[in-house]
């Protein structure tokens, strides 16, 4: 995989996961649906570009691959969030003298939540059904492409899951385990994902000003649909409108595509992209610092500051900032906590291959 490959999927990575952090500081209610929408296609579709099944000899091998990269990572987060929120509780109880109930069976729910991968049993970190599903859908589509052999086949059998998966959304009180019903429902964009750089490579020629113009004209298209779909949650697999979905999906994930190279040669959302596990992992808890330490200094409360974007620019990047230092953390001590082998080394800082969800 070149560099120039690498540089603007992991761009698209980084903007995903600045939408993850930013859009969980609580935006404005339209940007907020419009984004909490195409976070899930938008990071399929990336894992589908990078997606290289003849790497492997088996499912086997496979899995264990995955396993690692994706699994190992989850319950290391889980017990992290975990212990943090029992931490809260402590806190709350035992210095505060408030006992709040709430806050303990939240830290009970994990004993449901961790196993189970659903979110509402995830109070310590509702980002973290993101992995479970990314597995889920990263071991059907394996199985998938190793029995149908033509591109028209597999576009047909995910539709046809994409069809089943909302379907079961709409019918069912709680997700499946590991959210088998959400990976049905979108895996269609982690197969469009691999198709295209299968039948067209990852080389779009398009003058900058032109991407610049489709950028924002697919942008326009996919707010306005987003307009009159009902609001999302596809932590819950809550899809909306069937067709609404996948067009805001569809023409979101060209603008995205767009911006992303446009944008593929600033390192620090790069950066960011090759490290979205520990991102993901612990926004949660850096987040609920970075709210207790401004409130404890300032006086300021977050939810009395919030839904708006300069507060949520706010939130997000304190958050961000107090989860750099994790990051290196992990890459230099725990690298099998966030899915990798060995420590980043210098040389290797811009050239990792794209292997993480």
């Amino acid at each position: 995989m070149s560099g120039e490959r690498i540089e603007w999927i992991d761009t698209m990575r980084g903007i995903g996961i600045l939408i993850v952090v930013y859009g969980h500081n609580q935006l404005e209610p339209l940007p907020s649906k419009y984004l909490q929408l195409m976070m899930v296609p938008l990071f399929f579709f990336a894992s589908g570009m990078v997606f290289s099944p003849g790497k492997y000899q088996n499912y086997w091998a496979f899995f264990k691959r995955r396993f690692r990269g994706l699994v190992v990572p989850y319950l290391v987060f889980s017990v992290v969030g975990w212990l943090f929120w029992i931490a809260l509780w402590a806190w709350n109880v035992f210095v505060q003298g408030q006992p709040r109930p709430a806050m303990l069976v939240g830290a009970l729910a994990p004993v449901i939540g961790i196993p189970t991968g659903i979110a509402k049993f995830m109070p310590y970190n509702l980002a973290l059904w993101f992995l479970t599903c990314l597995f889920v859908t990263d071991s059907l589509f394996y199985l998938l492409q190793r029995r149908v052999k033509t591109d028209l086949g597999l576009l047909l059998w995910m539709a046809f899951f994409a069809v089943v998966g909302f379907a079961v959304g709409k019918r069912l009180f709680l997700p499946l385990l590991w959210n088998f019903d959400t990976a049905l429902a979108v895996m269609i964009y982690y197969g469009a994902g691999y198709l295209l750089r299968k039948n067209w490579g990852v080389r779009f020629e398009f003058k900058w000003w032109i991407m610049i113009i489709l950028a924002a004209a697919f942008l326009a298209v996919s707010v306005y649909l987003t307009t009159l779909n009902p609001q999302t949650h596809l932590k819950e697999n809550e899809l909306g409108k069937f067709h609404l979905f996948h067009l805001i999906s569809i023409t979101g994930l060209v603008f995205f595509i767009f911006l992303a190279q446009l944008l593929a040669r600033v390192r620090a959302i790069g950066w960011l992209g090759r490290n979205t596990l520990p991102l993901l992992g612990m926004h949660f808890v850096t987040m609920t610092v970075f709210h207790m330490l401004i409130r404890g200094v300032f006086g300021l409360d977050f939810w009395q500051h919030r839904a708006t974007t300069p507060w949520a620019l706010f939130w997000g990047t304190g958050t961000l900032l107090l989860i750099i230092p994790c990051i290196f953390l992990f890459n230099r001590y725990l690298p099998w906590a966030v899915g990798r082998t060995k420590p980043k080394m210098k040389s290797e800082k811009f050239e990792m291959k794209n292997e993480t969800a």
